[in-house]
């Protein structure tokens, strides 16, 4: 078995690293990319969520949209279930 030059090493280790970079980069379009409206089951939480600034006020809410929510203030309004706060920058 031929042993590699050091450039030659140098290249394949240049080409798998941006093979991993680009896969890592992909897979966190896709993530992002992921309608996550169904995640709010509460109907009263998911309009008290639409009327943030960084959520559309109709179609699909991406977590790209809440993420970086820090603070939500909600009252009773009816909210049994506040299903879809995980995607939330308020946690950790």
């Amino acid at each position: 078995m031929k042993k590699m030059s050091k450039q030659a090493d140098k290249r394949w280790l240049g080409v798998m690293l941006l093979v991993v970079m680009l896969a890592g980069l992909l897979s966190g379009q896709v993530l992002a990319a992921e309608d996550i409206s169904g995640k709010f089951t509460c109907a009263n939480f998911l309009a008290a969520v639409r009327e943030l600034p960084e959520v559309p006020d109709e179609g699909p809410i991406y977590q790209s949209h809440v993420a970086n929510v820090t603070q939500v203030w909600v009252s009773g309004d009816g909210i049994t279930s506040l299903d879809g706060i995980e995607y939330f920058g308020i946690i950790p």
